[in-house]
């Protein structure tokens, strides 16, 4: 067997390799971070975008609820004239702002129907169908959620 008589490089080839090969996990690795930080912050953006517009469901209901005793009025006086209360709860729709900055102008939520609403003789109720979209400029996500708002009215002899 044959030795080498001159040994003094291969300890500096040795240190380069070792240093590539971490050098080349340590990109691996920060790739991966970059990657799994990246896929957090988008599943966040839809989370909240999601949050915002069940936000809009929750404001609507309680606006058109803070209604209900003027549109019980309304259907105890124009018990022939139904039509007037669908009318009416369109009115105070279109009356209340339906785009809802959260957080200043960053993000809102928007309200839309979906279809007028109707009004159940048999069940004494209406029955109101939305949609609530999510938006705004931090993100640039959106989502929509639907929504539905049935109030029962109390018939006259109930009163």
């Amino acid at each position: 067997m044959m030795k080498l008589q001159n040994e003094q490089g291969i300890a500096l080839i040795y240190s380069l390799f070792i240093i590539t090969l971490i050098s080349i996990f340590i990109l691996g690795l920060f790739t991966q971070i970059t990657n799994t930080t990246r896929q957090v912050s988008t599943m966040e953006q839809q989370m909240d975008a999601q949050l915002v517009a069940e936000m809009g469901i929750t404001y609507f209901q309680k606006k058109i609820e803070g209604h209900q005793e003027e549109l019980q009025m309304i259907a105890n006086d124009n018990s022939n004239n139904l039509g007037s209360l669908e009318d009416e709860i369109i009115d105070i729709i279109n009356k209340s702002e339906l785009k809802i900055p959260v957080d200043g102008q960053q993000r809102w939520f928007e309200i839309e129907l979906k279809e007028n609403p109707k009004y159940d003789e048999d069940n004494n109720e209406i029955t109101i169908k939305f949609t609530s979209k999510s938006g705004g400029k931090a993100y640039r996500k959106s989502k929509s959620v639907d929504g539905q708002i049935v109030l029962q009215l109390q018939s006259e002899s109930e009163e």
